[in-house]
């Protein structure tokens, strides 16, 4: 992840190369998976619960996460403190509002669903400026 210049003078951040989305409802996976498509990310991981996710996050190296709160009845701040020990920024993605994630720390966005595209891009590039 890095910052180019654009011709114009503006920066344009780079997007991750491989992304990881922890999400237990399939439709909102694969959703989530298109929209990244759509930014031309196109190595993405979908873990469909808590032991997915952490299991991936051993199998390979994410330049990003994005995390569902409430997996079933499982939490998914799990997956989402493992990923800050490995210095993996996150995206948090739930329906539930603000209130399931008690402190936004840098490396870290909030997204309620249902979120645009455009939404998405502009956590993924305030994170990748951060990390970049």
């Amino acid at each position: 992840m890095s910052v180019t210049a654009k011709g114009d003078g503006r920066a344009e951040t780079a997007m991750p190369g491989n992304v990881l989305i922890v999400e237990d409802t399939p439709i909102v996976a694969t959703a989530i998976s298109t929209m990244l498509l759509e930014l031309g990310i196109e190595d993405v991981t979908i873990a469909g619960s808590v032991e997915q996710g952490l299991s991936s996050l051993e199998e390979a190296r994410f330049h990003l996460a994005i995390v569902d709160l409430q997996l079933g009845d499982q939490n998914g701040l799990v997956v989402a403190e493992r990923c800050a020990d490995l210095k993996i920024p996150v995206i948090y993605s739930t329906g539930h509002g603000p209130v399931m994630v008690p402190v936004v720390y840098p490396g870290e966005a909030f997204l309620q669903k249902p979120y645009t595209l455009a939404q998405l891009k502009g956590a993924i590039e305030a994170l990748c400026g951060q990390h970049g």
